[in-house]
């Protein structure tokens, strides 16, 4: 009887641990039209990586590695950028959404000096050390998510052969079962 709890075991483990298909990463691009009057319509770009919410595919989470942040034209929090202080930025609230209406973002560098917020119904804000001097800059507003899109494609995950494994394996532990309990 002990081997065949060992061996449910395992089999019941291994059922667990290989039948979930792996969750992939996937590239975006979030923009936001700053069209109010004290920003002239400036558009806001950066690349980011997020993982698609299985209940809910208006929602990326996980949002994390920003990258090629852009105002209208120019490239901003650049490395070696003079308007940058204190490094990368780390987000604190990691949920964005296609629509714009279920955003939790903010990212902020080190010591809080560079900013970037998206909050569905509160505002929209990108910053970099505004309180430094000519290197600085800011634009925000309420958010409106008429004016935020996001696209890219998330990258599809199949599954490999390691569910097969978990099933043959319990299928194993059931047969050898019935077997174990014929033969008393």
């Amino acid at each position: 009887m002990f081997k065949l709890s060992i061996g449910f075991g395992i089999a019941t483990a291994s059922l667990l641990a290989f039948s979930a298909a792996p969750v992939a990463a996937a590239q975006f691009t979030a923009s936001y039209d700053f069209g109010g009057p004290a920003t002239d319509g400036d558009v806001f770009t950066f690349d980011f990586e997020g993982v698609l919410n299985s209940n809910d595919d208006n929602l990326i989470e996980g949002v994390s590695s920003l990258s090629n942040f852009q105002l209208g034209s120019a490239p901003v929090f650049a490395p070696g950028d003079p308007g940058i202080f204190g490094g990368p930025f780390s987000v604190i609230l990691d949920v964005l959404s296609f629509d714009g209406t279920a955003n939790s973002f903010i990212a902020t560098n080190p010591i809080a000096t560079d900013v970037i917020a998206f909050q569905s119904g509160f505002g929209a804000v990108v910053q970099s050390n505004a309180v430094f001097g000519l290197s600085g800059f800011s634009v925000s507003e309420s958010f409106d998510s008429t004016r935020w899109s996001v696209v890219g494609s998330p990258a599809t995950t199949v599954p490999g052969p390691a569910p097969l494994s978990g099933v043959i394996g319990m299928g194993f532990v059931l047969w050898r079962k019935r077997k174990l309990v014929g033969s008393d």
